[in-house]
């Protein structure tokens, strides 16, 4: 069975448009998810391609993808946030959304299954061990495309300064040298860095810094080098030798790798062609 992207492409971006028009400070805040979706949609694609996984997996990767921030909408209009400590998980709401709305109504079941639970599971902190491997696939698909686009949309925020958008950067304080000593720590030590311990913008910017760590995939690093989002962001981070030093350890580590990345953590092999057909639905 193949699956028309377009057919979802449409329904999609007819959907983000019914919360619109309410302003046009909205508009600008849902049209910075319509635009995230689409680039996590084109980065899904690339690492799909690298992948070299088989035609339906590729697919139901692209469909995650595509759907993985519906919610948003919702969430935005109810709370006029997109911060989900403030309101709701946009994850588990995205999922409503694709329920209530029968939009998935003639994938097959074991394909629909797989698309929730990637939507699901993408902006868990971390991915269990335990999952089925084309839901674990799917899943890390999806984040990595996802931290690399939300990369971006943050830079276009730090270049801002004091102008950037509040609802993106999620209402943190604004200091243009200010950053908590706790999470400069956890990234030097390559620990993940919650979300509920931002404080500053700039928390924010070594909060996306600890990302390289997280990747999944090599082709996914290489997009990160290609695209130059670390230096990026380490270039809106205040001049110390702290942070300088940490930059230059991790670009060091990136560039120096034989395949531009120094922290292989994927499932490489799990739905290369031919080789994941014997899989449960997950």
């Amino acid at each position: 069975m193949t699956y028309d992207l377009d057919g979802f492409v449409s329904w999609f971006e007819a959907f983000a448009r019914r919360f619109m028009g309410e302003s046009a400070e909205d508009d600008v805040n849902i049209m910075v998810k319509v635009d995230h979706t689409r680039q996590v949609l084109e980065l899904a694609k690339e690492i799909t391609h690298a992948l070299e996984l088989d035609g339906l997996l590729c697919e139901l990767a692209h469909l995650v993808a595509l759907f993985h921030d519906v919610g948003r909408f919702p969430q935005y209009a109810r709370y006029r946030t997109y911060n989900d400590r403030a309101s709701t998980n946009h994850a588990r709401l995205s999922v409503e959304v694709l329920r209530r709305e029968e939009v998935l109504s003639d994938c097959l079941p074991g394909h629909r299954r797989l698309i929730l639970g990637a939507v699901y599971l993408h902006n868990r902190r971390s991915i269990p061990e335990t999952l089925p491997s084309r839901l674990s696939l799917l899943t890390r698909i999806v984040r990595d495309a996802d931290k690399l686009d939300i990369m971006r949309v943050m830079l276009g925020q730090f270049d801002l300064g004091a102008r950037a958008n509040g609802v993106v950067t999620l209402g943190l304080k604004p200091h243009p040298t200010a950053y908590t000593a706790s999470i400069l720590a956890k990234v030097e030590k390559r620990e993940m860095v919650p979300y509920e311990e931002l404080l500053w913008v700039n928390d924010l910017k070594l909060f996306l810094c600890s990302w390289a760590y997280d990747f999944n995939f090599p082709a996914s690093r290489r997009i990160l080098v290609r695209k130059k989002h670390l230096d990026g962001v380490f270039g809106c981070l205040p001049e110390t030798p702290e942070l300088r030093a940490l930059q230059e350890r991790m670009r060091s580590e990136l560039l120096n790798h034989p395949d531009g990345c120094a922290w292989p953590r994927a499932i490489l092999s799990t739905g290369r062609r031919g080789e994941a057909r014997g899989d449960g639905d997950g």
